[in-house]
């Protein structure tokens, strides 16, 4: 297993751990990339950002699981 994560991988765990848990392995392993990759750490100070706001917007207008769902996906494709 290699130790530093790509910027993509890193990226994928930072919107993974909106959904679930990390393993401590991912912990670790993204705690070092974010320490190394400061445009990483940008990403996953905006990502949590986006999924606050995204969770206030959500708790506003009453949606759906369904609709949800569907926003978050759409969210993350564009990402």
């Amino acid at each position: 297993m290699k130790l530093m994560l790509s910027c993509k991988e890193a990226t994928d765990l930072i919107e993974k751990r909106h959904q679930q848990a990390l393993s401590s392995a991912e912990n670790r392993r993204l705690a070092f990339h974010n320490f190394i990759c400061k445009a990483c750490k940008i990403y996953a100070k905006q990502s949590a950002q986006i999924e606050k706001l995204l969770q206030q917007y959500m708790q506003q207008k009453s949606l759906t699981p369904a609709q949800i769902e569907s926003l978050k996906n759409r969210i993350k494709d564009r990402l």
